[in-house]
C-alpha cells in the first residue's frame, strides 16, 4: 500500500468513528440518515443510497431512497414491499451483502426487482448490505454508482461497519419507540 493510499484508509477509519458520535446526537432516523449519507458519500461515493427497514410484520419492508445525485433519476418510496422481493428482500432474507456489477444488474439477479431505476441500467455497480443487530437482520442499505466495477473488498469492509453502526441506531430506537 503506497503512503497516500495508508493516509486515505486512515481518514476513513477516523470518519467511521465519527459515525458513533452522530448516531449519539441523532435524536431522528431521518435526521441521522441525512447527516450519515453526507458522510459516506465522502467514504463510498455513491450516485443514489437507499433505505429498507422490516416492518416489523414478518412478511413485508419499506425501500426509499435517502440520496440520489442525478438530478433527473426518481426518488422512490414503498413501504408495503413482500420480503421475497427486490435486492434488499433478499439482502434481508440470507443475511449476506450482496456487490453486483452491470452484468447482474442488466439480468436483473434478483426475485422481482423493485426499484426500477436500480434496473434502468443508468448504474453500473451496487452494493447492498444488511442491518444486522444482535442476530436479527433489520434491513438493508443499498449504494449504486454509475461507474464500472466502483466497490472492492475494502469498500465492503468500510460499508459493513456503516451498515451495524446504523443497525444499532434502528434498534434503538426501535426499543424506545422513537421510530
Amino acid at each position: 500500500m503506497e503512503l497516500t493510499d495508508a493516509k486515505i484508509q486512515a481518514a476513513r477509519y477516523n470518519m467511521l468513528s465519527e459515525f458513533a458520535v452522530l448516531i449519539a446526537h441523532a435524536e431522528t432516523l431521518d435526521q441521522l440518515m441525512g447527516k450519515l449519507t453526507n458522510n459516506m458519500k465522502w467514504l463510498l461515493s455513491f450516485d443514489r443510497c437507499m433505505l429498507a427497514l422490516d416492518n416489523q410484520d414478518g412478511e413485508t419492508y419499506c425501500l426509499r431512497t435517502l440520496v440520489d445525485a442525478r438530478p433527473d433519476a426518481e426518488d422512490f418510496y414503498d413501504d408495503t414491499i413482500p420480503l421475497s422481493d427486490g435486492l434488499a428482500g433478499a439482502v434481508m432474507a440470507s443475511g449476506h451483502r450482496r456487490l453486483l456489477d452491470s452484468s447482474e444488474i442488466a439480468e436483473k439477479k434478483v426475485a422481482n426487482p423493485v426499484d426500477p431505476v436500480l434496473w434502468d441500467g443508468s448504474l453500473s455497480t451496487i452494493m447492498a448490505l444488511p442491518l444486522h443487530t444482535y442476530g436479527e437482520t433489520l434491513g438493508a442499505l443499498i449504494l449504486a454508482s454509475e461507474q464500472q466495477d466502483k466497490y472492492d473488498n475494502e469498500d465492503l469492509k468500510v460499508g459493513s461497519t456503516i451498515a451495524t453502526h446504523v443497525a444499532l441506531a434502528i434498534e434503538r430506537w426501535r426499543q424506545t419507540d422513537l421510530l
